[in-house]
């Protein structure tokens, strides 16, 4: 595939509050392209299905929420009787088949769509989960084309009314189809979610409608098949940076509350320093440094007693590190955020000063680690060594001196040392 131009790495924390910014570092470099998903999605033909829970634990605007994700999800595909087609059933007190849209209905993104948007919420008094499957492989699914990858995702918030069904049917299914499921808050059975995904890597968990976006990316990439190059591309020069040889978006990750301004100020110079190197030059670099509007304070009206100041005073006194580790991991490198397909994915997380939440930054580099994220950690100069022993168990600790540039070039010689196979999803 031809290398392509440009690319800004992404500015990953979004203010919701006007005049609220998060620190955030970005990098305009000639980075290139391996796989652009939006490329890998029209290239190869897919049937895509979805299950929409429509019962009446939904409520008519969570259902909304749900409908319009959908419309905004298949809004990534080329949509069209030779490249993507797209299916959905709703479901509660059985199948709605009167809202069914069938896989050859809809033959271009607008009208596809508008019909979607326009499905109703029926306020089923069940959760018919797995009659709802069985339609989907019996009726839906029995009209895809011959060798073309089938994927269908069920999205609900409750439990079905018949478990055992529900886990037969998704078990037929799978043997023709994969199978993604969506739970949606924390009432949802995460066994009944796994019986229908088949795997613990098929399951989706967000707290409420309004954060299905958030698990848009790596859901696109559970259901987008790469396109492999027509021909083996000829290996590159040895003396080619390593950023071309083996690209990687790169995060630089660190909580400048609580490292205070002296230890941020070391945090910006290493990234510097860092992205001036040749090795840095075609790779993508972005930064996690806060979330500002739950960092931000209160306006003089916001509260009236002291309870409810006390409550908002204590965000002030954790640490916000884990946090931003599992936005690195959650959703850091999805495509909208300028994640590349077959691109490394690695962070780079700073400590420093005292660590009062070692336990959940441990649970979420184990959660990054497992994503395959290469992780390097950097030691400030004081940071905790009992903490940065126990996490060099999930990557590569770069203190074997507290010197800044002796770190910095632990991680690049880490970074480029041994190039590694591009991880397609």
């Amino acid at each position: 595939m031809a290398w392509k131009g440009l690319i800004i790495a992404c500015i990953v924390v979004v203010s919701v509050l006007k005049g609220c910014a998060a620190l955030s570092i970005a990098r305009i470099s000639e980075v290139p392209v391996l796989y652009n998903v939006d490329e890998v999605c029209s290239q190869r033909p897919l049937e895509l299905a979805f299950i929409l829970d429509a019962s009446s634990s939904i409520w008519y605007q969570n259902f909304t929420k749900a409908r319009n994700f959908v419309a905004d999800f298949v809004d990534q595909y080329e949509i069209g009787p030779e490249k993507v087609r797209i299916g959905v059933v709703t479901y509660g007190l059985g199948v709605y088949t009167q809202d069914v849209i069938r896989l050859s209905q809809y033959n271009d993104l607008t009208s596809l769509q508008t019909a979607i948007s326009r499905l109703p919420w029926r306020a089923g008094s069940q959760t018919d989960t797995g009659l709802a499957i069985s339609y989907m492989r019996t009726s839906i699914m029995s009209e895809a084309r011959p060798d073309v990858r089938r994927v269908t995702v069920v999205i609900t918030d409750g439990n079905s009314q018949e478990p055992e069904t529900t886990a037969e049917e998704a078990a037929r299914a799978r043997q023709e189809m994969e199978v993604f499921s969506v739970g949606v808050s924390d009432q949802v059975s995460h066994d009944e979610l796994v019986r229908i995904a088949g795997n613990e890597e098929g399951v989706f968990y967000v707290n409420r409608y309004s954060e299905l976006e958030n698990i848009k990316g790596r859901l696109a990439m559970k259901t987008c098949t790469p396109v492999e190059p027509t021909s083996p591309p000829l290996p590159p020069p040895e003396d080619q940076p390593c950023g071309i040889k083996d690209p990687a978006d790169v995060y630089f990750v660190f909580d400048p509350a609580a490292l205070g301004l002296e230890r941020t100020l070391w945090v910006t110079k290493f990234i510097k320093e860092s992205v001036k190197t040749e090795h840095m030059k075609y790779m993508q670099v972005g930064a996690i440094s806060g979330s500002c509007p739950l960092d931000a304070g209160f306006n003089l009206k916001q509260y009236n007693n002291s309870a409810d100041i006390e409550s908002h005073l204590e965000i002030f006194e954790t640490t916000k590190l884990p946090r931003l580790i599992y936005q690195m991991a959650d959703s850091g490198y999805d495509f909208q955020n300028g994640g590349r397909v077959g691109s490394r994915k690695v962070g780079v997380l700073f400590f420093g000063g005292k660590v009062h939440d070692s336990a959940s930054i441990l649970e979420n580099v184990q959660m990054a680690e497992d994503l395959g994220i290469e992780l390097y950690f950097a030691n400030i100069g004081d940071g905790d060594t009992s903490l940065l022993e126990q996490l060099s168990e999930y990557g590569t600790r770069l203190d074997s001196s507290t010197e800044m540039l002796r770190q910095i070039s632990y991680f690049l010689d880490g970074l480029c040392a041994k190039p590694k196979r591009p991880n397609w999803f």
